[in-house]
């Protein structure tokens, strides 16, 4: 009687510690704590700046042109001529005021290189201006395959590197055509898009993608976020 006893509570005490297991153990789904530490750890820093290696004068807008002006008053690089067409006939040329056919390599100054600095996954050059955080996982959604989207807001707030970075950026008024610029540094708040999933293999949940939106309209754009390739951090920024 004594054993049969101890053989049921026996069996009761496994059977408890299996449904545990198969409830516990396993990957219960992105709670909003989980999704803030994701969020947060690809966000914290940031990046901006954004900088090619080289740049080529051959008709056409470059887009990073004014990020170039700009770094280089603040002292952060060089802009050294590779080749020039025009340059071959005597006309000479510089970064300020490029002719037609000119190539420029940038290059770091002592002082970039002793910045806080990364490479985007294109191998832009891009400068640490600031941190974010983040204030409220307003929604997780889910989708097929483990994906989740999560909806989050976010303040940040400029270094003096990047507070020094914008002011210049102002100056220009209507030169300048970016949204990201209109932010002022008073630690504004904005929405942010999150794509979530779990990766089986690394048995943690790792972001996808990244958007973010002015707080009063929604209106999706890319957000720059931190991540490892090949245990080497980049800047994404698409």
């Amino acid at each position: 009687m004594l054993g049969q006893q101890l053989s049921k509570r026996l069996f009761g005490i496994i059977f408890v510690i299996l449904i545990t297991c198969l409830f516990g153990c396993g990957e219960s789904g992105l709670s909003k704590g989980k999704a803030k530490d994701v969020i947060e750890t690809h966000i914290k820093d940031l990046y901006g700046l954004f900088l090619p290696q080289k740049v080529e004068f051959m008709g056409g807008t470059i887009n990073s042109y004014k990020f170039i002006l700009t770094a280089k008053s603040m002292g952060l690089i060089d802009a050294n001529p590779t080749s020039s067409i025009l340059g071959s006939l005597g006309i000479k040329s510089s970064i300020d005021k490029p002719k037609l056919g000119d190539v420029y390599s940038i290059t770091l100054t002592e002082k970039g290189n002793s910045t806080k600095h990364l490479y985007s996954e294109n191998g832009r050059i891009c400068f640490l201006l600031g941190q974010r955080k983040v204030d409220d996982i307003v929604e997780i959604k889910k989708g097929d395959n483990d994906q989740y989207t999560v909806l989050f807001s976010y303040i940040f707030k400029y270094n003096e590197l990047g507070k020094e970075f914008f002011s210049l950026v102002k100056t220009k008024g209507s030169e300048v055509n970016n949204p990201n610029w209109t932010m002022s540094d008073d630690n504004p708040k904005l929405r942010g898009k999150a794509i979530i999933v779990y990766d089986s293999f690394l048995k943690k949940y790792v972001a996808k993608s990244m958007m973010w939106s002015k707080w009063e309209k929604e209106n999706w754009l890319p957000l720059s976020w931190n991540t490892y390739d090949n245990d080497k951090q980049v800047v994404v920024s698409k």
